[in-house]
């Protein structure tokens, strides 16, 4: 059977179970192994973000400003939402080893899910309905904007879009734990359709609809997703046989009480491992909205593109890891699926970065604002050559992306969590944050400073796991784990323990015990510590 991967890019979509060669792979099975799971991987995940760069879109009619909100509604809303409904992915972990040995306990794990997402639900809704205001006005956001992202958030708190948006997780999980990947993804096709048509409907007062401005995106997301809540709630109903064996909508407090602790550390795990990938977003985007609006706005039509970009470079990495999952203990065909998914991905950065470096301010002339009062992006020079920079950088990002994703993927596929975990949160986190602090704060290169330093957070991922990579023994059954089945959420606390444990013996031998501290001199002579 076909491994299946979880991490920051939405690897719980699909579950393939496809046979183990016994022989070598040619390049071209590889890569046709590769694009039969790669291809339905990116169509899901363009879909969501398609219907994204669309709302931009809607907004940046209205004017600029509009435009420089959404970019901060978007950092904000990963960090936060998109965090705590990640974590809620351990729904479907939990879930998919007890199908065949304990299918009652099913139906309890989706009920748990369901109560998380409402505890979690209204802590964030009271938190971005009332924090954001005071909180980015604090930290030097324009006014405008500010008003903006707290009217939507306000929004979108009150009409219970929140709430809704995490109830529909449970339920998606549950889904794909019972290998029903198409009822998730027709349900998710009906909640964009339905995002856009309302969207532009209260957005701007058309089709009969009030015109409630950027409220009218918060309200359009929020329909959407009790729409989905109520297409999920028809399939268990109507589908019988699952909801009888699984136990599904069957209410029971003492079994979701006795769920709740494993449920509660492994939703933990995903949402932390999950934060660290967008908190360099969130972290750009606040020093850039400091800077000024233009340069928030430039900003913001640079990531929408590279929201494009990135579908495909994250596929590679999950579909490399399911693939070498399979394959793990074959090394030329692990070697063979790696190289043609960092083939076939290399295509994104070798036709985007001509397109981007040649037509930049057509570009970004998509986002110019109709709006007779507003200054358009194509009509402010400075503005157009930044959003000129950053589109030529976030291009550019591909290569070293598509270096990291696919090694990260592989070296999961091999049964290694612990390194892509460590190697990418000290190298965006740490590296990529303290750069892009120094080239746009302390050097005043403004936007472009802090997008050169995500750059060398990228870099430096992409060169630790090439290093680790090239590092990486032959594979056996002891140094790749083969016979461990647990989920990365596991590999991560053990690895956090050991890592814990290396701190304090480095301390003890090489720190502590070298320095008369009057702690060191208790030890070792029972002298008094203070």
């Amino acid at each position: 059977m076909g491994k299946k991967e979880y991490g920051h890019d939405n690897p719980h979509e699909i579950e393939v179970s496809l046979p183990v060669a016994s022989n070598n792979l040619t390049f071209i099975e590889a890569g046709q192994h590769f694009l039969r799971l790669a291809l339905p991987l990116a169509g899901t995940r363009w879909l969501s973000v398609s219907a994204d760069f669309v709302t931009v879109y809607m907004l940046s009619q209205i004017d600029a400003t509009h435009l420089a909100a959404s970019g901060i509604i978007s950092v904000t809303n990963q960090f936060v939402v998109t965090t705590s409904a990640m974590g809620l992915y351990a729904t479907a972990i939990l879930q998919k080893p007890l199908l065949q040995t304990e299918s009652h306990r099913v139906g309890a794990l989706l009920n748990t899910g369901y109560a998380f997402a409402v505890i979690i639900a209204v802590a964030e809704s009271v938190l971005l309905s009332t924090a954001t205001k005071p909180l980015y006005t604090a930290l030097g956001l324009s006014t405008s904007v500010v008003e903006l992202v707290n009217r939507y958030f306000t929004a979108l708190a009150m009409s219970g879009g929140l709430l809704a948006g995490l109830m529909t997780v449970p339920s998606q999980q549950t889904c794909y734990a019972l290998n029903k990947p198409r009822v998730a993804l027709a349900i998710n096709i009906s909640r964009q359709i339905l995002i856009l048509f309302f969207s532009y409907g209260l957005l701007y007062g058309r089709l009969g609809m009030p015109k409630c401005d950027i409220a009218g995106l918060a309200y359009a997301r929020s329909i959407a997703a009790w729409g989905a809540n109520l297409g999920y709630f028809i399939y268990f109903m109507l589908n019988a046989n699952d909801r009888n064996q699984y136990g599904l909508l069957r209410v029971d407090i003492r079994a979701m009480f006795k769920e709740t602790p494993t449920f509660a550390k492994k939703t933990a795990m995903l949402s932390f491992q999950t934060a660290n990938e967008f908190l360099i977003s969130l972290f750009n985007m606040l020093a850039i909205g400091r800077v000024s609006d233009g340069q928030l706005v430039a900003a913001e039509i640079a990531m929408q593109y590279n929201n494009l970009l990135l579908i495909p470079v994250l596929v590679a990495g999950h579909a490399c890891a399911i693939q070498i999952g399979q394959h793990r203990n074959h090394l030329e065909n692990v070697k063979a699926i790696m190289h043609m998914a960092m083939a076939l991905t290399m295509l994104v950065p070798i036709v985007s970065i001509p397109i981007f470096a040649t037509l930049p301010y057509q570009m970004a002339s998509v986002f110019q604002s109709n709006s007779p009062d507003d200054s358009s992006v194509g009509a402010d020079t400075s503005l157009s050559d930044t959003v000129r920079w950053l589109l030529l950088i976030v291009a550019c990002n591909q290569v070293p992306g598509t270096i990291r994703q696919v090694l990260s993927g592989t070296l999961r596929g091999l049964g290694d969590f612990n390194a892509p975990m460590l190697i990418n949160f000290f190298s965006m986190t740490f590296l990529g944050i303290g750069t892009s602090y120094v080239l746009g704060e302390v050097l005043e290169l403004e936007s472009v400073g802090f997008f050169l330093g995500t750059s060398t957070g990228i870099v430096a991922g992409a060169a630790g796991l090439m290093i680790k990579w090239m590092s990486q023994k032959t594979p056996t059954e002891e140094s790749l784990c083969l016979n461990s089945d647990s989920p990365p959420v596991e590999e991560t606390k053990s690895l956090i323990s050991r890592a814990t444990s290396y701190v304090y013996s480095f301390w003890e031998s090489n720190i502590h015990d070298k320095f008369s501290s009057p702690l060191s001199l208790h030890r070792q002579y029972g002298t008094t510590a203070p």
